[in-house]
């Protein structure tokens, strides 16, 4: 599995994170994981792994700064890396040649437009603000105007190595 190498300047605004991004590391339960953002990259270690290998589950990891980063000075990179068992859990797939984690979202549907339109003009404005805040915040109880739209989002992952880095420039 062959992931497809970041743009340098518009995916990546790290030289060596460009470099990373061009792996094709093979996932494997145990192992520590690197997440390549612009600049800074995020630990993980793998937890689990599908039959087919296009599966993977992984966890964040804890970061600390170790005890003698104030002796190195500020722009320090000294890290102490540990599993964390509370830490964010993700799901990836391996899907359009890249390593990518499904999210949800609610949107509006054209019902939602009509009864917020609707209410607006007959309802006091504490009644009318009262309905769209329980409304907003029960959705999954009016599938006729939240509707659930699902997303696949592309992660930048390198495989066999558990590494924190935070640009102190930004």
């Amino acid at each position: 599995m062959k992931q497809k190498q970041s743009k340098l300047g518009t995916q990546t605004g790290s030289f060596m994170n460009w470099i990373m991004s061009s792996n094709s590391s093979i996932p494997e339960i145990g192992m520590g994981a690197t997440e390549l953002h612009w600049s800074d990259r995020t630990p993980w270690e793998v937890i689990d792994i599908a039959n087919n290998g296009k599966k993977v589950t992984i966890r964040s990891m804890s970061h600390d700064a170790l005890p003698n980063a104030s002796e190195i000075g500020s722009g320090h990179q000294a890290w102490d890396i540990q599993p964390n068992p509370n830490g964010e859990v993700r799901i990836l797939e391996w899907k359009w040649n890249a390593w990518r984690y499904q999210t949800s979202h609610h949107e509006v549907t054209e019902q939602w437009d009509k009864a917020n339109d609707s209410n607006r003009s007959y309802m006091s404005q504490d009644d009318y603000w009262e309905w769209r805040c329980y409304t907003s915040d029960n959705k999954e109880n009016f599938p006729e105007l939240f509707k659930l739209k699902h997303q696949w989002n592309p992660m930048r992952i390198l495989f066999g190595r558990a590494e924190y880095y935070y640009d102190w420039e930004f």
